[in-house]
C-alpha cells in the first residue's frame, strides 16, 4: 500500500468515525431520555438532523426505538468499512460479511463511548472540573450503568472519604466483553467480508 492510499484510508476513517460517533451518542441519549438542553446535546441534534429528520419520514419509529438512527449508523458504517475494503483490496467484500463486521464495529463503538466517557468523568473529578456541559452530559450517559455496578462494588474508608471502585469496575467489565464478544465478532465479519 503507498502512503497515499495510506493517507486516504486514515482520512476516510477519521471522517465517518467522527460522524458516527456523533449519530451514535444523539441515538444513546434518545435510548436513556436525556437533556436535550444541554450545549453538547444542542451540538449533536444539529449536527445530525439534516440527515435524520427527512430518514424519518421514510423510517419510522417503533416502541420507543428510533430506527432511522440505526438504518443510518448501520449505513455509514458499511459505507466505511467498503470504501477501505475497496482502497486496500480493489475488490467488493462479502456483504453478509460486511454487515456483521459492520454490526461487532458499531457495538465495539458503543462499548468505547462508555469507556471513555467513563475515563472523562474519573479524570474529572480528580481535578475537581465539574462544570463542562459535556462532562455533565457524560455523568448523565454513565449513570444509568454506574450505579447498577455501585450496588455490589466494594468501598474503601480513606481519609475520611470514600474510595469508589465503580469506575474501574465499569471499564474492566468493558474492556472483557470487547475481548470476549466483540473482537470474535469483528474477526468472524472481517472473515466473512474479505
Amino acid at each position: 500500500m503507498t502512503p497515499i492510499t495510506e493517507a486516504i484510508i486514515l482520512v476516510t476513517r477519521c471522517i465517518f468515525e467522527i460522524y458516527i460517533s456523533i449519530v451514535l451518542l444523539r441515538f444513546l441519549f434518545q435510548c436513556l431520555r436525556m437533556n436535550f438542553s444541554n450545549p453538547f446535546a444542542q451540538f449533536i441534534v444539529q449536527a445530525t438532523n439534516k440527515i435524520l429528520v427527512p430518514l424519518r419520514n421514510y423510517i419510522p419509529g417503533y416502541a420507543g426505538v428510533d430506527l432511522a438512527s440505526i438504518v443510518l449508523l448501520l449505513g455509514l458504517k458499511m459505507s466505511e468499512l467498503l470504501l477501505v475494503t475497496l482502497f486496500i483490496q480493489g475488490s467488493l467484500p462479502n456483504l453478509v460479511g460486511l454487515g456483521l463486521w459492520s454490526i461487532a464495529s458499531l457495538f465495539d463503538l458503543t462499548l468505547d463511548i462508555f469507556f471513555y466517557a467513563t475515563l472523562m468523568i474519573v479524570v474529572a473529578s480528580w481535578l475537581n472540573s465539574n462544570g463542562s456541559p459535556m462532562l455533565a452530559l457524560l455523568v448523565e450517559l454513565v449513570e444509568p450503568l454506574m450505579r447498577k455496578i455501585k450496588r455490589f462494588a466494594p468501598k474503601l474508608s480513606v481519609m475520611g472519604g470514600g474510595l469508589d471502585f465503580s469506575p474501574m469496575i465499569v471499564m474492566v467489565l468493558i474492556q472483557v466483553s470487547k475481548i470476549l464478544l466483540i473482537n470474535p465478532l469483528i474477526k468472524m465479519g472481517q472473515a466473512l467480508a474479505l
